[in-house]
């Protein structure tokens, strides 16, 4: 009797589902892994947005407050959303606010609104407290990024504090 050699160089079918079933696994875990960097990078950016229109715009107030020579609203011991300043060398009093896109904007009485924030972010809560003959103005106030898709990668939102005492002439 001769001896049949029947070594196949090809591959068994369970090994093609295994290979298959590896391979599934694998990417399935790269998806996973790309997937969730996305919404990582997404976070990030609305924290660092949020972070820093809040820091830039009460800095800007702040010093705003600081270089001013009195405070016309609100008035003294009084809260309000609306902060006007009055500022050396300007005619009419500037004008700290929300507008109706909920950006913080600035504004001499009469002229036209500046947007200090961005359009990226919403401004809410906004207060001016007029401490009591002490020159003193604090300030609050709430941004959210804006997030139209309602991600909760993208849903962030941070209040602000601070106060600033006016200049004594």
């Amino acid at each position: 009797m001769a001896k049949t050699n029947s070594q196949s160089n090809g591959s068994t079918f369970i090994e093609v589902i295994l290979y298959v079933a590896m391979s599934s696994v694998v990417l399935s875990l790269t998806t996973g892994f790309f997937l969730q960097t996305l919404e990582l990078e997404a976070k990030s950016k609305a924290i660092n947005e949020v972070e820093e229109q809040g820091r830039l715009s009460m800095q800007y107030m702040l010093q705003t407050i600081r270089s001013s020579t009195g405070v016309t609203a609100p008035a003294s011991g009084q809260t309000d959303s609306v902060l006007r300043l009055l500022i050396q060398n300007f005619r009419n009093p500037s004008v700290f606010q929300v507008s109706n896109t909920n950006q913080l904007t600035i504004s001499e009485i009469g002229g036209p609104s500046v947007p200090i924030t961005s359009s990226k972010v919403n401004i809410s809560g906004l207060s001016f407290t007029n401490i009591d003959a002490q020159d003193i103005v604090k300030v609050q106030f709430t941004i959210d990024y804006k997030n139209p898709d309602n991600r909760n990668s993208m849903s962030y939102s941070q209040s602000f504090y601070g106060s600033a005492e006016l200049r004594r002439q």
